[in-house]
């Protein structure tokens, strides 16, 4: 089976397990950009939140490619999904998208080295 393949029917399946089991979810594919990497993942997002669950799509291929079945795979990313609502810390969006409540949580790192002092050749040029 391709990537493509699989991803469509890695979904409708992992859509299915879940509703198998009460929970009523959306699922979107979506590129995740992180510092040192970037996939493509499924992003599971129980009806009426807005807050999901990323898994990457690539790990679960992989899996599958390695030789463990199929059926495996996607009853175990139901139940890691699963596992991570279980588990989720309580956040409220509304304030996290209100910048009169947010902005005395607000930080910014400086790193002296980089924001304050500049280059060595440059002093030297002067």
């Amino acid at each position: 089976m391709d990537y493509e393949s699989f991803k469509e029917q890695f979904i409708a399946d992992v859509k299915d397990a879940l509703t198998d089991q009460g929970q009523d979810m959306k699922i979107s594919v979506s590129r995740i950009d992180k510092l040192n990497e970037s996939y493509e993942a499924i992003t599971v997002t129980p009806e009426g939140s807005n807050v999901g669950v990323n898994m990457s799509l690539e790990k679960f291929y992989g899996a599958v490619e390695d030789g463990i079945f199929y059926e495996s795979v996607v009853d175990k990313a139901a139940e890691t999904i699963l596992r991570g609502f279980e588990q989720k810390p309580d956040i409220d969006v509304n304030e996290l998208t209100d910048y009169s409540r947010m902005k005395e949580r607000l930080a910014m790192p400086i790193f002296k080295e980089k924001n304050f002092f500049p280059a060595k050749e440059h002093l030297l040029s002067r």
